[in-house]
């Protein structure tokens, strides 16, 4: 038993050692080690594991559960980026904008199997009620999804991006917009300014590089039988692909911070950047930025419905001088993604 013990000791520290590595995945550039990126993917799943491992030596009454405590403590802030407990209760203002942002996977849950007129019913009831918010970030579109919001949902004002893959509906009047052009992609980014009462602020929607795993991902997870030659594989070409992603954000990343400096206006940023919050993309777009979740959030901030759980990819930024007022995911099955949305006041 004590070689047994001692085993585990040193399973519970390598463990606690690869943590403390991904703490420094988001400040890691990937086009120098692109491989902290798996690490900072992984992060959920390490936290989930330190705290089985702390559970389990205070079951056993043994002082090693202060090897996962540690690890845990130092990374803190981390913690709080995908698990948060906020019991403030509501605030109701006047003047306040309401945001949404969501991947909507090309309205496979409207045109796909589910393609009846209850389904297409039942989507829109979702951003009516109980109110259409005043700005809603669309990735995944396609044309005729554009042509099912803009006449389902009544939009007054609308920024269509990449050949509508991207859009930004609006309640009030956008006076200017552009895009931040990506090279060799369907992923885009695009802005408006919006006039809120006589104020400007500057929205930005994001559909940062896909991974494109979930093919691979799906195989694996249905996958009854171990078939080595066949999992290998699957492996190495989601290992591909998350290379060549993750080295594609971070250009894409560095293109809307500069564009970002030069706002006039305070910023709101919206979207899927396809990572999460221990990467590189999230540290440096959220630098100078406020985050949704982090601030007013309360529970897990999974955004990912997909076959690999627990993940958030989807956010709400904002101009420090914006005040926000709550972060809430919605659970709904729309689509592999869950939308989120925030109340906020403008300066």
């Amino acid at each position: 038993m004590h070689i047994i013990r001692k085993l585990i000791v040193w399973i519970n520290i390598l463990l606690v050692i690869i943590t403390l590595l991904a703490y420094l995945a988001p400040y890691i550039n990937p086009e120098n080690i692109w491989q902290f990126t798996f690490l900072g993917l992984g992060y959920p799943y390490l936290l989930i594991t330190n705290l089985l491992f702390l559970l389990f030596w205070v079951w056993r009454k043994k002082w090693y559960f202060l090897i996962s405590l540690i690890g845990i403590l130092l990374g803190w802030n981390h913690i709080q980026q995908h698990v948060n407990i906020n019991f403030n209760d509501t605030e109701i203002v006047e003047d306040e904008l309401y945001v949404m942002t969501y991947n909507v996977k090309f309205l496979d849950y409207v045109y796909g199997k589910k393609g009846d007129q209850k389904a297409k019913d039942d989507f829109l009831d979702f951003f009516k009620k109980p109110e259409l918010p005043d700005i809603f970030c669309a990735q995944e579109v396609s044309h005729r999804g554009f042509k099912f919001f803009k006449e389902g949902l009544g939009y007054p004002y609308s920024k269509s991006i990449f050949h509508n893959f991207n859009v930004i509906f609006s309640k009030y009047p956008i006076v200017d917009s552009g895009e931040i052009p990506f090279d060799d992609t369907f992923n885009s980014c695009g802005w408006i300014d919006i006039n809120f009462d006589g104020r400007i602020v500057r929205v930005y929607s994001a559909h940062l590089q896909s991974t494109s795993v979930s093919f691979e991902a799906n195989k694996l997870a249905e996958r009854k039988e171990l078939r080595d030659k066949e999992n290998l594989s699957d492996i190495k070409s989601m290992v591909k692909k998350i290379k060549s992603s993750v080295l594609k954000r971070t250009k894409q990343a560095k293109l809307i911070v500069a564009h970002m400096e030069k706002s006039p206006h305070p910023i709101i940023f919206c979207g899927d950047f396809n990572d999460t919050p221990l990467s590189y993309t999230y540290q440096i777009i959220s630098k100078k930025l406020k985050d949704s979740f982090r601030e007013t959030g309360h529970g897990l901030a999974t955004s990912f419905a997909g076959v690999i759980p627990a993940l958030r990819i989807d956010y709400i930024l904002t101009d420090p001088t914006i005040r926000i007022l709550d972060h809430k995911t919605h659970k709904v099955k729309f689509s592999d993604h869950y939308p989120i949305s925030s109340r906020l006041v403008l300066p």
